[in-house]
């Protein structure tokens, strides 16, 4: 299905035009957690056009986790979002043209006045209605690119201007290599094996098992997955002509998705078992866990930590901003799970990874099944909190390969894969939808 709205302000000299497109991108394998099983990525594109400009931004519906799905979404754009805020949307960007092309040229009173009309205006798509993260976080990533353009910054520098301020000046720096994990889904110990060989044979080394179901079946998943890692060390090694007594060249995290059973002591006591067993087979290579328990159930969840060393991060148990700010230091939780999704865009994004850092939270930046752009926008919040702040984060951006086809032209497409690729030299994303 496709639907597209096109609606502008009659009697302007240059209009913004906003459309809306459902897209579904096929899946290299099914996508299968404790929660869901889909075979496609179901994502909604937003653009805005401006002068010869287009700024994208993508929502990723995920009924299962926060409720929205795509006829949702786009009905939200058209009949909500949209009528609130075109006016507010033009008179931004139509006020920028007295100022073209580049915000380096901006006297130091416009460049503030600039920014305090920009955050105004992501507050308010942040309040046009409750809930509907997702698709306020699409309209975030449109606004944001768009003004990239404009004004002549890429996305990583917009994100700084907005959070440091006007007297912002990008250091000197490097890139630094951000690795991402890859996602190796629910399935038979076969399923889960040749899912392994394929992302290792692409270039990752950090692999995110999803795990649930019944115990035993998901321990000989497990060793399967260890044998198969065992095996690909060692040939790595000798092809490296590295000593095989050397540290092994892969990492593991595990999700369980809320799924460990803690019903009764019972079952509580075969989950925590489990657990604990995960932990030893694939120490010392197990980074972190991300949420085993459901997110009503913080008992067991600081009995857990007790138990092991290895960081429980929370993920479902953070749906909201207020749910990361009122997160108890004794909750167990050690870390956090920050997405683009839950937090309604990239600049809000940097506003939860600001309280991870005041609450001494290691945060993960994680994606649903999602488009280039998300995942782009998404590289913007991670290069600007690694390389501008200095800050440490983990990255969990596997999607684009999880993908067996996109409309999109994006950084992606030319970097190493298991790393974060740098923003493109381009002005907002560098991101391009190739039916525009």
């Amino acid at each position: 299905m496709v639907t597209a709205a096109d609606h502008t302000l009659a009697k302007k000299k240059h209009v913004v035009s906003f459309e809306v497109k459902s897209l579904q991108m096929p899946l290299v394998y099914p996508f299968v957690t404790a929660k869901r099983r889909v075979v496609a990525a179901c994502d909604v594109l937003v653009v805005l056009k401006f002068r010869d400009f287009a700024g994208l931004g993508t929502a990723a519906p995920t009924l299962a986790l926060t409720g929205e799905w795509v006829e949702g979404i786009v009905s939200y754009f058209n009949c909500v979002v949209w009528p609130s805020l075109q006016s507010t949307i033009h008179e931004f960007f139509e006020n920028l043209e007295s100022c073209y092309p580049k915000i380096s040229d901006f006297p130091n009173h416009h460049q503030h006045q600039t920014r305090r009309e920009l955050l105004n205006l992501l507050s308010e798509n942040q309040k046009v209605a409750p809930h509907n993260c997702s698709a306020k976080g699409a309209l975030e990533c449109a606004i944001l690119d768009l003004f990239g353009q404009v004004v002549g910054l890429n996305f990583c520098d917009v994100l700084a201007w907005l959070f440091v301020g006007t007297h912002y000046t990008r250091p000197q720096i490097q890139a630094q290599r951000i690795n991402s994990s890859a996602t190796i889904s629910l399935g038979s110990a076969d399923q889960s094996s040749q899912e392994l060989l394929r992302l290792w044979s692409i270039g990752y080394r950090c692999f995110k098992i999803k795990v649930g179901g019944d115990c035993g079946h998901e321990k000989l998943r497990l060793q399967s997955l260890l044998q198969c890692l065992v095996s690909l060390d060692t040939d790595l090694k000798k092809s490296l002509v590295l000593s095989q007594s050397q540290d092994m060249l892969w990492s593991v995290r595990l999700d369980a998705n809320e799924s460990q059973d803690t019903s009764t002591a019972e079952t509580e006591a075969i989950s925590g078992s489990f657990l604990l067993w995960c932990a030893t087979i694939f120490a010392p290579h197990l980074e972190m866990m991300e949420q085993p328990f459901s997110r009503l159930n913080q008992i067991s969840n600081q009995r857990l930590a007790k138990q092991w060393k290895v960081p429980i991060y929370a993920d479902e148990s953070l749906f909201h901003l207020n749910e990361l700010q009122n997160l108890s230091s004794d909750s167990g939780f050690s870390g956090a799970v920050v997405k683009l999704t839950k937090a309604g865009g990239p600049f809000q994004a940097l506003k939860w990874l600001e309280i991870c850092d005041s609450k001494n939270l290691q945060p993960m930046l994680s994606c649903m099944l999602e488009s280039p752009v998300a995942l782009t926008a998404a590289v913007g919040v991670a290069r600007f909190w690694v390389d501008y702040c200095g800050k440490k984060l983990l990255a969990d951006l596997d999607a684009v390969d999880l993908l067996k086809t996109n409309p999109f032209k994006s950084p992606w497409d030319n970097r190493k894969t298991g790393e974060l690729p740098e923003m493109a030299q381009e002005f907002g994303l560098g991101c391009h939808y190739i039916d525009f």
